[in-house]
């Protein structure tokens, strides 16, 4: 069984890695830890005065974003891949509010799929 800390390892460690494939497990404590994340910076924002500077984002919040895009994207790729769907998908699916999100929540809670 994958531990959180190893998950979110992997997810920066092959932060820019499309290929290959990912478990549940890694997709799921990295959701985990991302929203985890996104509320304590709100949070921080919130106290510090800097809710709202970018956007409707804080300051730190946009920061950590910014910086867990391109991971979060190649994870969820790896994910679709370890379905046999292509990483594609998620740009198609992204775009289309509510419907696309749970297509793809319920994508992601998929087994595993032999090639």
């Amino acid at each position: 069984m994958l531990s959180f800390k190893l998950a979110i390892e992997i997810g920066f460690r092959r932060y820019s890695d499309f290929r290959g494939r990912s478990t549940r497990a890694e997709i799921w404590w990295w959701l985990l830890f991302f929203v985890c994340c996104v509320v304590s910076f709100r949070f921080f924002d919130t106290i510090i005065g800097t809710s709202g500077l970018l956007g409707g984002l804080g300051l730190l919040e946009g920061i950590f974003i910014a910086t867990t895009i391109l991971p979060t994207v190649a994870l969820s790729t790896r994910r679709l891949h370890d379905i046999n769907k292509s990483g594609w998908w998620q740009l198609i699916l992204y775009f289309l509010p509510i419907i696309g999100w749970i297509i793809l929540g319920v994508w992601l809670l998929e087994p595993s799929k032999e090639r």
